[in-house]
């Protein structure tokens, strides 16, 4: 495992840049400037201090797997699939009080869907699922592969509607994943309270192993937990090691797609 942190800021004097160049052992332009680095790393055990000395920006922005890690973990968490099209309306906040009961026009924490997701007819190419931009918890799939993978595990499925036409969308459909009925252990993780419906969602950057569900006989679950900053909010997507591997081994998704719970 290794946690990834990202130092960057402005390069606006010399004595700055030769600092810079120094610890890192690169060459640098002036101006704005990005780094990302090890947290382990003797590269940032140098840095490290001297970032904070000279104002720049030292924050974690996500942690890499080990093939073995991933491969060990019972539950997975899907990072995600080829993203392409934005949802209709493109207000998000008008969009998610379309779309769910009781969002909230703040944090954008919400109930169940209420009508089905409008969308453009996709091109998929090659790939056979899909998200949308801005939209971190819900997987949309090729239509026959729907038929001879997630059919065969159980899992449902939704119609999406083409945007402003009552007639269903012809490339894809929509997995229909149940909200997990148990909640985690996120003591010690970073969130937030909302000033409107007080409701909280979780730092959505990934820090380490995502922590463990207290039951594993599931497929494919949605958390109760809500991850997210500003107006987004979106619950995780936990998998089964059986789906991952499959994934995995059809070569629809990579190992990188996925963050071992433990």
């Amino acid at each position: 495992m290794e946690i990834k942190r990202r130092i960057s800021g402005n390069i606006d004097s010399r004595s700055k840049k030769r600092l810079l160049e120094d610890a890192l052992k690169i060459k640098l332009d002036d101006g704005l400037f990005s780094h990302d680095i090890d947290e382990k790393s003797e590269e940032y055990n140098m840095i490290k201090h001297l970032a904070l000395s000279l104002n720049l920006y030292d924050r974690v922005i996500g942690t890499l797997f080990t093939q073995q890690e991933i491969e060990q973990a019972e539950i997975l968490v899907f990072r995600g699939a080829w993203v392409t099209g934005y949802p209709q309306p493109e207000k998000p906040i008008e969009f998610s009080g379309n779309t769910y009961s009781n969002s909230c026009p703040e944090c954008g924490i919400h109930d169940e869907p209420k009508a089905p997701f409008q969308m453009k007819e996709p091109n998929l190419g090659k790939h056979k699922i899909m998200q949308l931009n801005w939209i971190f918890d819900e997987i949309f799939v090729e239509r026959n592969f729907y038929q001879s993978f997630f059919k065969d595990f159980g899992i449902g499925m939704r119609e999406a509607m083409l945007y402003k036409k009552n007639e269903p969308v012809k490339t894809v459909l929509q997995l229909d994943i149940p909200k997990a009925e148990f909640a985690l252990d996120m003591n010690g993780l970073e969130f937030s309270t909302c000033p409107v419906c007080k409701k909280i969602k979780y730092t959505p950057v990934e820090i380490g192993f995502f922590p463990a569900p207290p039951r594993t006989n599931f497929h494919i679950l949605k958390t109760k937990e809500f991850f997210g900053s500003g107006h987004s909010a979106f619950n995780k997507i936990l998998m089964s090691h059986e789906i991952m591997s499959e994934l995995v081994k059809i070569k629809v998704a990579k190992y990188y797609n996925f963050v071992p719970a433990k």
